[in-house]
């Protein structure tokens, strides 16, 4: 047909993939990982490699934002607790 407009609007959202590795350097990560498992769960995929926690976030920026500052808090604070502890030792 001549003469005939079509609009399609297409919506696409930006999806963002994070991965966060963090080497143990020399310290067992384990008792820090399952604390932090706790509170990523279906938030943050995690997992041991190694001697490395690997994390990985997927979403879009808002959600993947999100789910990586509330990691590092978590994680700043489970070091401090691991540290306090073993500094007792």
């Amino acid at each position: 047909m001549e003469g005939l407009i079509t609009l399609s609007l297409i919506s696409f959202q930006m999806r963002i993939l994070c991965q966060l590795t963090v080497p143990g350097g020399g310290r067992d990560l384990g008792p820090i990982f399952k604390a932090l498992q706790v509170d990523n769960q279906g938030y943050v995929e995690g997992s041991m490699v190694d001697d490395c926690m690997v994390f990985r976030v997927e979403g879009s920026l808002g959600e993947t934002r999100n789910a990586l500052n509330d990691l590092l808090s978590c994680l700043q604070n489970a070091i401090g607790v691991a540290d306090e502890l073993s500094s007792r030792d």
